[in-house]
């Protein structure tokens, strides 16, 4: 039996690739000019003498995936755990004291549901699209329900798998993004 998402799989492992490749490239000539002043922000292969692991993208997307307004993903730097914390029934002392051990012990928080922005994702989407469903998404995520009805409305224009390939795309960029400004290493 055929896997029916083999393709997009080996789609989106290609794609993330490239996008590696560039925004690692991208990178290095940002942080070039600040070799002289921080040059152990380039090199993190070792750490006390002992090898760093790489995170794994899948695991940050998943993470990034669940994400919700009320829960934060973290990672722990040296076992590339990823340690997840509901913010529903803690006092925000009991949150600040979570949040201090977590960044005493090198956990590094994933980008939140804050972080991720997909609204503005869709907006990018409808702008890529050519009218009529261009307008008519447009107006579908005005006010209140916009989730709803853009979601309902990429399905009556068959455009659903078109709109969760852009958006897989999009996290993949934010997971990449994310490890580099963290300098850390990872792998597709």
């Amino acid at each position: 039996m055929t896997d029916p998402y083999a393709h997009k799989r080996l789609f989106l492992k290609t794609t993330l690739l490239y996008l590696h490749t560039q925004l690692y490239y991208n990178s290095v000539q940002k942080r070039e000019a600040a070799v002289c002043c921080r040059p152990d922000r380039l090199h993190h292969t070792e750490k006390d003498g002992v090898p760093t692991m790489k995170v794994k993208i899948s695991d940050i997307l998943d993470a990034m995936e669940m994400s919700d307004p009320y829960s934060e993903y973290f990672l722990d730097r040296e076992t590339g755990e990823i340690v997840w914390i509901s913010e529903m029934g803690m006092t925000s002392d009991e949150r600040e004291k979570a949040h201090d051990q977590l960044d005493e012990h090198g956990f590094y928080r994933l980008p939140t549901s804050f972080d991720i922005r997909e609204y503005d994702m869709m907006e990018d989407f409808i702008d890529s699209l050519p009218d009529p469903a261009r307008t008519r998404l447009a107006g579908a995520i005005r006010g209140k329900g916009a989730f709803r009805r853009f979601k309902d409305t990429i399905r009556q224009l068959g455009i659903d798998d078109q709109w969760y390939e852009f958006r897989d795309i999009e996290y993949a960029k934010k997971a990449i993004e994310w490890c580099i400004e963290n300098n850390l290493e990872f792998e597709v």
